[in-house]
């Protein structure tokens, strides 16, 4: 079955009758007149020459209510169309990486919104709500000044919820579980990341997470592999420099010579012989014993 088709009556073309191209009119139930093309570039052309309606347009967009809906219909949007969002996320990445005036804008503006909404904070050690001027500036240090100075006898475990003395803590402002709980979730950790397996992105072999050293994902033995290879370059390149050493001492041995009269002109020897302590230019070469 064909499409039927309306003629727009301003530019007078013939376009399929869709939302792709003409405005569905909910009062009327029916298609407007006019395509989308022409219904835009009128209404461009009225903001750009008519003043008072641009004037009027502008203060009826900036309302409140009128930028509440807005925002509401963008946030739904947003959560309901993933390609509409990877889309904005992407502009805002770009964005943020190459304009630096929109990134210190953004920055100053997070910063403004964090300090007016984040005026108190609690204190990890007596619990209390206090406005941030009774805490350090450290950034992550929750504990307040008071707390800091006259530290109390009993403090309160996040994990177990239990009272404990204070000395059953890990030493550190801000440390909120004691030291059982910490060595319970260390040991937990451990035995989780023993059952696990992972790749090893040099040999590309699936190994025991025990076969990899911490986080990485290059297990031990192509670390080892990697560290032995560079060992030995490593030896090479020495060898190499003490070769070239060795022959430019053959080849001219006094530079070597004042070299280490240099090195030595600021301290005296004891003569093995005589017992006596003189310049290093009063020795036989290479002994220990005086010229005298």
């Amino acid at each position: 079955m064909e499409q039927p088709e309306r003629k727009c009556r301003t530019c007078g073309v013939s376009k399929p009758l869709s939302s792709d191209h003409f405005y569905f009119n909910n009062t009327g139930k029916r298609f407007n007149g006019q395509c989308k093309e022409c219904i835009k570039a009128s209404a461009r052309a009225k903001y750009e020459n008519d003043l008072e309606h641009r004037e009027k347009l502008l203060a009826r967009q900036s309302s409140p209510d009128v930028r509440a809906k807005k925002n509401e219909r963008l946030r739904e949007r947003r959560a309901n169309d993933p390609e509409y969002r990877e889309a904005q996320n992407l502009s805002k990445r770009e964005r943020w990486a190459n304009d630096d005036e929109y990134r210190d804008k953004v920055s100053s503006q997070n910063r403004n919104r964090y300090a007016a909404t984040h005026t108190e904070t609690v204190c990890a050690w007596c619990e209390a709500t206090k406005p941030k001027e009774e805490f350090p500036k450290q950034a992550g240090v929750q504990v307040c000044h008071a707390c800091r100075e006259n530290p109390p006898a009993e403090r309160k475990c996040n994990i177990c919820k239990e009272s404990k003395p204070s000395g059953q803590f890990e030493k550190g402002h801000g440390r909120k579980q004691c030291k059982e709980c910490r060595k319970t979730q260390h040991q937990q950790r451990i035995d989780e990341r023993a059952n696990t397996e992972w790749e090893c992105e040099s040999c590309n072999q699936v190994k025991p997470s025990r076969d990899f050293h911490g986080g990485r994902r290059v297990c031990k033995s192509c670390v080892n592999a990697a560290l032995r290879n560079r060992r030995m370059e490593d030896l090479a390149w020495a060898e190499q420099q003490r070769e070239q050493k060795r022959q430019a001492y053959h080849a001219d041995p006094e530079p070597m010579r004042l070299y280490g009269l240099a090195r030595w002109a600021g301290t005296s020897r004891r003569c093995a012989v005589c017992e006596q302590m003189k310049t290093p230019d009063g020795f036989v070469r290479n002994r220990r014993i005086c010229l005298a």
